[in-house]
């Protein structure tokens, strides 16, 4: 093959990567949007009269499970692609610089923004201080009562993927000297029992919904980023995103079920959501293009910083929608993609002199990004 063919070819895989990440982030933020918004009013009554159609979107939240899994992927395929791990001083200091670029600005952005609304025009009390300190060092989630954060509650995933960052090198170098199936394995029973102890303990969700928890999310996307570098893609990508689906639409059935006892949620349930997660990225990554994601694929770039507002947004416009959706969600929306490109813009990727790049405006060909 000629060099500058190969290199178109080259480029071309990594924009069809990058569509499918974004394609699936895009997919993510969506279903979290939908069960912040219609959450409740899906569940009752309509959710009983019809369970199978509505498991999906009446569990959105698990849309967090499949940015877990993402991170993991990307994260991961340079790092499988090199066949080393971040291990020298200097790699570390370039990985850790790179996400803490990556993950921080905004996060602290938004944090101030959420305290600021919270404590509105009253000086902020002695247990909102000590919340927003154990918020601003990342140790609320080690602390079951503020886990959630009452003034920011999306902020437990950013603690996760924090934590899920620090711990990744040495995850990552361990992970290219055991075998996959082993360390796949042997992390998904650790998980599940972390969970299980959480759940019995009250539950305590450090352990059930923290990096302990949630670890294996994670390493599914290592899975599917080392299978993607050293494996063909499947011959049959879309059996594969079909059978991903059917495992999550069972996971969100059996989560559902109004007598599952916590051992179905602490174990079923995230096996067959990670499993279906993984199946639908590797048949994703078989088939994606950039011409084929659209502004679904925008809407995916835009995901991290639409997380962090969508929340907050929420209760400053429309309060109460979850359950009486009936206030102008539609202004909502606008006003929410609105500032979430902003931030997108300009406290995601400043640094980025071609804004249309961000955008889709203008073809480029790069590694994806982690959020």
């Amino acid at each position: 093959m000629e060099p500058g063919r190969r290199d178109d070819d080259a480029g071309r895989r990594m924009a069809d990567r990058l569509a499918a990440i974004d394609l699936l982030r895009g997919v993510a933020i969506l279903f979290v949007l939908v069960h912040h918004l219609y959450g409740g009013f899906i569940r009752a009554p309509i959710f009983l009269e019809h369970p199978v159609l509505l498991a999906i979107p009446a569990n959105g939240l698990y849309g967090v499970n499949l940015f877990f899994v993402l991170s993991g992927f990307v994260l991961f395929l340079p790092i499988v692609r090199r066949g080393a791990a971040p291990v020298g001083r200097l790699e570390l200091r370039h990985f850790y610089r790179r996400r803490a670029r990556r993950l921080l600005p905004l996060y602290y952005l938004s944090v101030a923004v959420a305290f600021a609304l919270a404590a509105g025009w009253a000086w902020p009390s002695a247990g909102q201080w000590r919340t927003l300190a154990s918020v601003v060092t990342f140790a609320f989630q080690f602390d079951g009562p503020r886990f959630f954060p009452q003034f920011h509650p999306v902020l437990w995933s950013l603690a996760v993927e924090v934590s899920f960052s620090l711990v990744f090198p040495l995850l990552a170098g361990i992970w290219l000297r055991v075998p996959m199936p082993y360390l796949l394995g042997t992390v998904v029973v650790a998980t599940t029992c972390a969970r299980c102890l959480g759940m019995a303990l009250g539950p305590w969700l450090p352990l059930v919904s923290g990096l302990p928890g949630r670890l294996d999310d994670f390493a599914f996307g290592m899975a599917a980023a080392w299978l993607y570098a050293r494996r063909p893609p499947p011959q049959r990508p879309w059996t594969w995103i079909a059978s991903g689906v059917v495992l999550v639409q069972l996971a969100c059935l059996a989560s559902d079920v109004r007598t599952a006892s916590w051992i179905l949620r602490a174990t079923v349930v995230p096996w067959l959501l990670a499993a279906g997660f993984f199946a639908i990225l590797r048949g994703a990554l078989a088939v994606a293009r950039p011409t084929t994601a659209g502004p679904l694929q925008v809407v995916g770039r835009m995901s991290y910083s639409i997380y962090l507002w969508h929340l907050m947004l929420r209760d400053v416009l429309i309060p109460g929608v979850a359950f009486a959706p009936r206030t102008p969600v539609g202004v909502y929306l606008v006003t929410l993609f609105v500032v979430s490109a902003v931030s997108y813009r300009w406290v995601e990727f400043g640094h980025v002199r071609d804004w249309r790049t961000l955008f889709l405006l203008r073809r480029e060909t790069s590694e994806p990004r982690a959020a």
